[in-house]
């Protein structure tokens, strides 16, 4: 018996109307299918969202945060890097860890300050902190009646 999965509407929406994506997908998917391993990868990451801020946790162990770009546009944060291949002597018995160019992307579901983001790399943990913009008034420009 096959279970059913469930994905949100967004990211069907998503998948349908953007052919790199569901490229990717299926091109992931068939590597896996034949063993080889995919030229990108997506690291694990968390979301959660607090009161005043968006917050991200990346697992990209063995880099440094210099080898780590992100890019704020619009409601999306892209996070990106290339994990080089750790050197070995002897023919791998098992091989899981993900090398290579990674990516991956974190929508926003309000806007956020971009003057006050904060991103640190600790113990193989990316951490990104989005504070969520604050309202402000407009003032409106004319001759008073």
């Amino acid at each position: 018996m096959q279970d059913d999965v469930t994905f949100s509407g967004h990211f069907w929406l998503r998948f349908a109307d953007n052919d790199e994506l569901r490229l990717e997908v299926l091109d992931k998917m068939t590597r896996q299918e034949r063993g080889l391993r995919s030229r990108m990868w997506s690291p694990p990451t968390d979301v959660w969202e607090s009161e005043d801020a968006y917050n991200v946790r990346v697992e990209v162990a063995g880099m440094r945060g210099s080898e780590i770009t992100l890019t704020l546009h619009r409601d999306s944060l892209l996070i990106r890097g290339v994990r080089p291949e750790a050197a070995s002597s002897g023919a791998f018995q098992q091989m899981e860890i993900a090398y290579g160019e990674f990516t991956a992307e974190v929508h926003l579901n309000a806007p956020v300050d971009p003057d006050q983001l904060h991103a640190s790399y600790t113990d193989g943990f990316l951490t990104v902190k989005l504070p969520k913009a604050k309202p402000r008034g407009i003032p409106v420009q004319g001759a008073d009646t």
